[in-house]
């Protein structure tokens, strides 16, 4: 496999990106972000990180680069996961958190609808009880 491979690979799971943020490494490589971040503390992440929207981010190409760079005979944990077997990602951030607000909507419309059916009730109610339909 070739780093350009390995980047084309990285681009057909996440889109036509030129960088990945930390969750995406570790997502493509099969890590946890802690393991990441403990690497990059560390200073065993061979990889440049840079600082893109105050998030963490690598290139891909240095991805590409690195994991091509990896001896045959490195343990199977530090081997990119096979792009095969995984699934691309259905929903980015951004749609999730569009999502979450659809959803935080809807429950304030409900919310509302809940009340103004008690509302009725209770009108209901008193007009039923003032018209002596219904006795206390």
């Amino acid at each position: 496999m070739t780093p350009q491979d390995v980047v084309k690979d990285i681009r057909s799971l996440f889109g036509a990106v030129g960088y990945l943020n930390m969750e995406q490494l570790a997502s493509y490589l099969g890590k946890s972000t802690d393991a990441l971040r403990k690497m990059k503390e560390r200073g065993t992440l061979p990889i440049p990180i840079k600082l893109i929207g105050g998030r963490h981010c690598v290139s891909v190409i240095d991805v590409g680069h690195w994991l091509c760079e990896q001896p045959k005979t490195q343990p199977e944990s530090f081997k990119a996961v096979s792009t095969e077997k995984q699934q691309r990602p259905t929903r980015s951030v951004q749609s999730l958190k569009s999502m979450l607000m659809l959803i935080q909507r809807n429950r304030s419309a409900l919310t509302e609808l809940e009340c103004h059916i008690e509302k009725q009730i209770f009108e209901n109610l008193f007009e039923k009880k003032n018209k002596g339909v219904i006795r206390d």
